[in-house]
């Protein structure tokens, strides 16, 4: 199985080196990753820090046009079976990721779909408890 993490950014120059390596760490057992960063046109050295960066996809956006569009540039060049959406902020653990996956391997669900306002205690210590089982395809949603 293949997975294609996409990672919209806008103006994260502080955060998304870090965020990209700690996406890059999480194990997944047989399990292919394919990580995507969209910049969508940030101007503060965001850019810059991107190009020293090597082992994953880069789209540059020449102005910014919104996370939506982001994660749609993104997903043109998505070649996996299963996408999943990383915020570049951090604001969501990317070692979260395995349980995120984990209706999916289990075969609970065909798609799960998350938001911040979840609350984690009382849902197992997840922000993302939904899933849904009626899709081909998966968009796991990692981010508000």
């Amino acid at each position: 199985m293949k997975l294609s993490i996409i990672i919209p950014s806008f103006n994260e120059a502080a955060t998304l080196a870090q965020a990209i390596k700690r996406v890059k760490q999480v194990k997944l057992s047989n399990i292919i990753k394919e990580i995507i960063v969209v910049d969508d046109g940030s101007t503060d050295g965001t850019r810059k820090n991107l190009t020293k960066i090597t082992g994953i996809t880069k789209i540059i956006l020449p102005k910014n046009q919104g996370k939506g569009a982001a994660i749609r540039h993104g997903l043109t060049k998505a070649a996996g079976d299963y996408v999943l959406i990383q915020d570049a902020d951090l604001e969501y653990d990317p070692e979260d990721i395995p349980a995120l996956l984990e209706p999916i391997l289990t075969g609970k669900a065909r798609v799960v779909y998350g938001g911040a306002d979840f609350d984690r205690q009382s849902q197992g210590g997840l922000r993302f408890p939904l899933y849904w089982s009626s899709q081909k395809h998966a968009l796991l949603a990692h981010g508000g």
